[in-house]
């Protein structure tokens, strides 16, 4: 039953028109979450904090990030190296990593317990919280 109503789908929209709905739909959602994380930032406060930074710490922090990133797909490369998949280049290999990465932290669990969204919304402060509270039992 279920195939049959995909095959009436993929046969009447196509599936580049599929593909496109579904990209439009995670951009969409992406848009919004972004909004929601970023809608109460005041920018001129960003700037100024930017500004008191000297170029060297802001530098060392985009490669950091950087490397962090670049780790993350040889990682991702590793994996598919491991359950055999080994004729894709690390080109798509990290294009993949770098965009799931992305979309994964932006829509999954980050944003629901970070500490300007999950835990201030919840009524927990951000000093309330700590490692010991989070692993030790009840």
């Amino acid at each position: 039953m279920t195939s049959s109503i995909a095959q009436t789908i993929n046969s009447r929209l196509g599936r580049s028109t599929i593909s496109a709905a579904i990209s439009l739909s995670i951009v969409a959602v992406a848009a919004f979450a972004l909004y929601e994380l970023l809608h109460d930032i005041d920018f001129g406060k960003v700037a100024a904090a930017l500004r008191a930074l000297s170029i060297e710490k802001i530098v060392a922090a985009g490669a950091f990030v950087v490397a962090g990133h670049v780790t993350l797909t040889f990682y991702d490369l590793f994996a598919l190296r491991t359950i055999g998949r080994h004729k894709v280049p690390y080109s798509v290999a990290a294009l993949a990593s770098f965009t799931s990465s992305t979309i994964g932290h932006s829509l999954g669990a980050s944003p629901a317990v970070s500490s300007d969204c999950g835990s201030t919304r919840s009524g927990a402060s951000p000093s309330s919280i700590s490692p010991r509270s989070l692993s030790s039992p009840a």
